[in-house]
């Protein structure tokens, strides 16, 4: 019995395990290039893994670059400077090669070949620092070009608004000449009128044709008196002799009051001939 319970639970997982595996064998089947798979690429592929730099295992020291040149803004891509650095390190181990005891002996021959080196130098340094202010210089002067730009703008923006705010004020006062200027030759003509009295009908028609005025005193004064003026005149029997008397201490009485509508004083508003000719003067100058 045990064994045959064994040899069923075998025979079991068995058939349970190749049931599994040929079901992967079909799903394996149906896959394609184009399929799919159950990851993505940027999750399952990892760049492998790089030191930031790389120490060469050899006695001898690089001819330029060292951790030094490798900072930050110190043209760390090889260059043009970086070339002219390696060629003038060649030339000075060149130059140090001879001044060996092998090589020479003489004292002053090494004295000189250090001069040269020393010579080599500093006509190196010097380019370099040329070429640094050369650099500097052309900076200052793109600033200052777009300095004097800016600036030459703002002034003539702003002379702009001054020329615009002047023309408005020439403009106002041309135009307050003008007015001045026909104000006072309407008082002129009112002034040399020939024929400054009118008739009482004829004013008397000019306070009708006009607006017409709630409480206007003058209005009420010389519809009186020409109300009173015809009643006198309309009784001639009882007036015969003191018509004309009566008829002049009315006018007095009423004339005070009595003034003529839109008609300037001229007493109060008076320009001289002199001052005319100053006022032509000064509107020809205008124009």
């Amino acid at each position: 019995m045990l064994l045959f319970n064994i040899k069923s639970n075998h025979d079991k997982y068995y058939k349970h395990d190749e049931f599994i595996i040929n079901n992967q064998v079909e799903n394996l089947k149906n896959f394609n290039r184009s399929t799919q798979t159950d990851y993505r690429d940027n999750e399952t592929q990892t760049e492998p893994w790089k030191p930031p730099y790389c120490l060469l295992h050899s006695d001898t020291e690089p001819e330029v670059l060292s951790f030094d040149d490798l900072e930050w803004n110190y043209n760390l891509p090889v260059g043009v400077d970086e070339i002219e650095k390696i060629k003038q390190l060649r030339i000075k181990n060149s130059w140090k090669k001879l001044m060996s005891p092998s090589y020479c002996v003489d004292i002053k021959i090494q004295e000189s070949i250090i001069a040269m080196i020393d010579q080599h130098d500093w006509k190196f340094y010097d380019k370099e620092l040329q070429k640094i202010v050369n650099t500097r210089l052309n900076e200052i002067e793109k600033i200052i070009k777009t300095k004097n730009y800016y600036q030459q703008l703002k002034q003539s923006l702003r002379f702009e608004k001054i020329e615009k705010s002047l023309n408005k004020i020439r403009d106002k006062n041309i135009n307050n000449i003008k007015q001045n200027f026909n104000r006072q030759v309407r008082k002129l003509n009112d002034k040399y009128q020939d024929n400054h009295v009118e008739k009482s009908s004829q004013s008397k028609s000019i306070l009708l044709s006009s607006k017409p005025m709630k409480k206007n005193t003058q209005m009420n004064n010389f519809l009186k008196l020409d109300q009173d003026l015809d009643d006198i005149l309309a009784d001639d029997l009882i007036f015969k002799d003191d018509n004309q008397s009566i008829k002049n201490t009315l006018i007095d009485k009423y004339s005070t009051s009595i003034r003529r509508p839109g008609v300037p004083c001229h007493r109060e508003n008076k320009l001289t001939d002199e001052q005319l000719k100053k006022l032509y003067e000064h509107l020809k100058n205008i124009r």
